[in-house]
């Protein structure tokens, strides 16, 4: 599977090299690798004949209504979707012959798609449909459920131009429009093409400086590996990347609430600065919770799916609201992972794709299953979760360690006071309380055998129990006693 969104990557006829080779030799980069599979697969079928790129819309925006996936709207029992439909007969004739003679033919009572359709193939598609049809009429399944396949390099002219497998492609076009490729760009021109699309930002004029110095083999290559290695790299990759994923700071209706979901947005950053592989990037954002002992980060990056708008408000019907949330998640993950528009299946069998409207259902129930109650909260709608950035991260742990740290400190101190207490209280002999206490400075003994004291209990109650002495009075943590101001003399 492929993504289907913007990419850029120095492969047009104005591709500029220094020294061989226009990519680093450890190019990282997940758009570019993916945009790198859709430049093999759009170069190779930049022919007319290939079937995906330039048939399969053709029949789909003039035969599919009629002759599509939709049963409902099927005519003639015919299908132009499937292999077996279009490499197939009727009544002892190819329906490829058949398609030609009725694209072609001047009878109004045979011509397809018939004039009441108000639409018509141009001539250059039907030349492509010939073209086709020439080269033997080979059937492709629909290309977001095919493989990518290396293809083979393009016989070309100017074979000296060529340093890579790239060139072929590049220059099989440039064959194909009878263009010539323009003269190799200075330094200058390079590292800020280059800069630009790592990085979206120009060279300093130190890295220029740095770059037109640099006569050592390779250099192009070692500046490659530079701009990868900064963090404006991985900001500028997710750019695309959230584009794709409807990324927003706020719910998106009515009073437009804020949400904060930057934290998502700095997991793709570092995805992208820490090269994760792709399908490791898929996994993590589609089921990153799923995994066995998810870390805080793989569930962070199901962020992914939780970018949806969100509704509130007095008028808002939950279970609709529940149900708007799935279809979200759906139809965006099959239009970024499947190239697919997967939104027509909600209503009916789509006519141009081949999704029913029950596998539309079936795929809806994988996201159907988010614990939310349908209604928006201000800043982030449940279920939500901390998260902390790495940099927090690790100072969590470090706080984290220093409190543990002072706890068993404070533990060990509490033993040693309990031993010095039981120590003490062991000491006392209970003739000499009085004698060795007032040594001390108290200032007097109170008796509480005798009538109850001048005062009251404050913050709680207290009760009389036994003491070493005679009666004492018990409190707990929070009350205490307060006495009358008299001092030595509080019971009489």
């Amino acid at each position: 599977m492929v993504v289907v969104y913007a990419t850029s990557f120095p492969c047009s006829y104005e591709r500029e090299r220094v020294g061989g080779s226009w990519a680093s030799a450890r190019s990282r980069s997940l758009l570019h690798c993916v945009g790198f599979g859709l430049f093999l697969f759009f170069c190779q079928s930049g022919f007319a004949a290939d079937f995906n790129r330039v048939i399969r819309p053709i029949l789909a925006d003039n035969c599919f209504e009629c002759h599509g996936p939709d049963k409902t709207t099927r005519k003639a029992g015919l299908r132009l979707d499937t292999r077996a439909g279009i490499m197939g007969k009727r009544d002892g004739d190819h329906v490829i012959d058949l398609i030609w003679e009725r694209v072609t033919s001047k009878d109004p009572e045979k011509r397809m798609p018939p004039p009441e359709a108000h639409r018509r193939p141009s001539p250059g598609q039907i030349k492509s449909i010939d073209d086709w049809i020439v080269m033997g009429a080979e059937h492709r399944d629909h290309w977001a459920f095919e493989a990518p396949r290396r293809q083979a390099l393009p016989r070309v002219k100017h074979q000296d131009w060529c340093r890579t497998g790239v060139d072929h492609f590049v220059m099989s076009k440039l064959q194909r429009l009878d263009w010539l490729p323009r003269p190799q760009a200075s330094r200058e021109i390079l590292i800020r093409r280059l800069s630009l699309d790592l990085r979206g930002l120009p060279p300093t004029p130190s890295e220029a400086d740095r770059f037109l110095r640099d006569h050592v083999p390779g250099a192009y290559e070692r500046l490659v590996d530079r701009f990868l290695d900064s963090p404006r790299y991985g900001e500028h990759m997710a750019w695309g990347w959230m584009e794709a994923a409807r990324y927003s700071d706020t719910d998106g209706f009515q009073s437009d609430a804020e949400r904060h979901m930057w934290r998502w947005r700095e997991w793709v950053i570092e995805a992208f600065n820490r090269n994760l592989p792709y399908d490791q990037f898929t996994i993590e954002q589609l089921a990153g919770d799923l995994l066995p002992n998810p870390t805080p980060e793989q569930i962070l990056a199901t962020g992914f799916n939780r970018n949806h708008r969100y509704d509130k408000g007095s008028g808002t019907i939950q279970a609709e609201s529940i149900f708007e949330n799935a279809t979200d998640r759906l139809e965006t993950t099959a239009t970024v992972w499947l190239g697919l528009t997967v939104g027509c299946a909600r209503c009916h069998d789509h006519k141009f794709d081949p999704i029913s409207s029950r596998e539309y259902y079936e795929m809806l129930a994988f996201f159907d299953k988010v614990p939310e109650n349908g209604q928006a909260i201000l800043f982030n709608s449940h279920p939500r979760m901390k998260t902390p950035t790495l940099a927090q991260q690790e100072r969590l742990r470090d706080l984290e360690a220093k409190v543990s740290a002072a706890e068993r400190h404070l533990e060990e101190l509490r033993g040693q006071a309990s031993a010095a207490q039981r120590k003490w209280e062991a000491q006392i002999e209970r003739e000499s309380v009085r004698g060795e206490l007032l040594s001390r400075g108290l200032v007097d003994v109170f008796h509480l055998d005798q009538v109850e004291t001048k005062g009251k209990v404050k913050n709680g109650k207290m009760k009389f129990v036994k003491g070493l002495q005679g009666r004492a009075m018990k409190f707990g943590d929070g009350p205490y006693f307060e006495f009358k101001k008299e001092v030595g003399n509080i019971w009489g």
